[in-house]
């Protein structure tokens, strides 16, 4: 009799902690539902990483804003346990990501693609501080930044003067550079603020004109390489830690450089539709070759700064560069 109590001890035990509820982790994003990179990565990734768990992990997602509207306040909320898990955009936050400014460094990087690739190597290397707050999940970023317009712009000399949006210090200092007012705004608040004249323009990816659908209001754009906003997909550390193992498991499984070439590449192609739309209407505006001559002027400066004021910048710098002429070499 005591042998078999012993026995359905045991097997209640084990039939408990089966039964046992997964762990509710939330996450929180500006970006909007509909975005390709939601649709098609994040939430089958959610579904991928919830199967894998054996039921020991579930997310509550958060969309569009929907627990923190506000991106400059992301950091404290993910810190604070407001939420678990987040695709942050370190730019609103270079008190604690100072590094991720490199990839806002104009004429640097080419691609989201070659953003992820940088970004992920970068951290895998420990050279993005701030990072070890985090269990990094994927390292991805818009299309590089152009300049957009809710007025026609006939040239590039035609932008000083200009009041334009920037989500950050490095393209505040863009566009310093190239004579205009850079004025901080929340990228959800873009498009009413350019309907309304609060600012003429705004530098940003291709792909946050369809995702904050300020498309409509676009009259004019210049298709330059001003560096991408990286986004970085992770989760507070200390909320990682207190996982299940098999949580855990599910979500190395399914993290690292491919997830991030995917986040990228969705990004990327949301971009390219808009460019090619722009196209078609004749928005895009036409570089002169006193232009060109103009916007090498302005990079090098600004690449030069950062260089000197971040700790180990010539060496952050030189991995990103050699990084990204491997990448290129396959692609």
């Amino acid at each position: 009799m005591t042998r078999a109590a012993l026995v359905l001890a045991v097997v209640l035990a084990l039939a408990r902690g089966a039964a046992a509820d997964p762990v509710t982790v939330r996450f929180s994003t500006t970006l909007p539902l509909f975005a390709p990179v939601a649709k098609d990565v994040l939430i089958p990734w959610f579904k991928e990483v919830e199967s894998d768990s054996g039921g020991t992990i579930a997310f509550q997602q958060f969309w569009g804003g929907q627990l923190v509207a506000n991106q400059p306040r992301e950091w404290d909320a993910l810190m604070n346990h407001v939420f678990d898990i987040g695709a942050l955009v370190p730019a609103f936050y270079l008190q604690a990501l100072p590094d991720s400014s490199i990839f806002a460094l104009p004429g640097v990087v080419r691609s989201a693609e070659e953003a992820a690739v940088g970004g992920w190597k970068m951290n895998d290397a420990n050279l993005l501080r701030g990072m070890d707050k985090l269990y990094v999940i994927a390292t991805f970023s818009n299309d590089p930044g152009g300049l957009h317009f809710a007025r026609p712009i006939a040239s590039l000399a035609a932008v000083k003067g200009l009041k334009i949006r920037v989500s950050g210090p490095a393209e505040a200092q863009i566009v310093e550079a190239l004579g205009a007012a850079p004025v901080g705004m929340n990228v959800s608040d873009m498009a009413e603020a350019l309907s309304r004249g609060v600012y003429d323009g705004s530098l940003n990816g291709w792909s946050a004109n369809h995702l904050f659908r300020v498309t409509p209001v676009l009259k004019a754009h210049f298709d330059l390489s001003l560096g991408v906003r990286q986004f970085v997909f992770g989760m507070n550390r200390q909320a990682y830690d207190a996982l299940p193992e098999a949580a855990k498991a599910a979500l190395a499984k399914h993290s690292g450089l491919a997830l991030s070439l995917r986040m990228a590449h969705a990004m990327e192609q949301d971009g390219e539709r808009e460019r090619a739309e722009a196209k078609d209407k004749g928005m895009i505006v036409g570089l002169s070759a006193a232009d060109e001559t103009r916007l090498n002027g302005v990079y090098k400066p600004l690449i030069d700064t950062w260089i000197a004021a971040q700790p180990e910048g010539a060496k952050k710098f030189a991995f990103l560069d050699a990084t990204l002429a491997d990448y290129r070499k396959g692609h």
